[in-house]
């Protein structure tokens, strides 16, 4: 399976696959349940942009959180696996497994998270929306 950045101009850290690539084999190497990765590409000449291939995983794709068409039985089992995966995900300590370079320091967090949102949604903007320049406003000033 193929995992690219799509086409066209992006916002300065956008779609960082090979930081995607990076926390997939690490994790794959702690037996979480992700595709294996196989080989990261930087030569953006192959293709016309970085890339990874993964192993191919037999499954299925809800992009209904309801999950129609499953049985109140069937739906149970699924939500117990999504939470029994997210517990796994955070007992790992990212230092111990590699990745401990992969966060900002503490602290700040919802600051951060506002400013680089704010930012990011004024670059992609492509129409002036009231509610969202007063939500670029408030939420700064109003951080929990």
């Amino acid at each position: 399976m193929l995992r690219k950045k799509p086409p066209g101009k992006l916002l300065r850290g956008a779609h960082a696959i090979d930081r995607e690539y990076h926390i997939q084999k690490v994790l794959y190497g702690q037996n979480y349940p992700v595709p294996e990765p196989i080989h990261y590409c930087t030569q953006v000449d192959v293709i016309g942009t970085e890339f990874y291939i993964m192993k191919f995983v037999e499954g299925r794709i809800f992009t209904d959180q309801s999950l129609p068409g499953l049985s109140p039985e069937e739906r149970e089992l699924v939500y117990e696996q999504m939470a029994s995966c997210l517990a796994k995900l955070h007992k790992f300590n990212p230092a111990d497994i590699g990745l401990g370079d992969y966060s900002k320091a503490k602290g700040n967090y919802y600051a951060r998270g506002i400013k680089t949102w704010s930012k990011n949604f004024k670059l992609a903007e492509t129409e002036t929306i009231k509610d969202m320049e007063y939500l670029i406003e408030w939420l700064p000033k109003n951080i929990p």
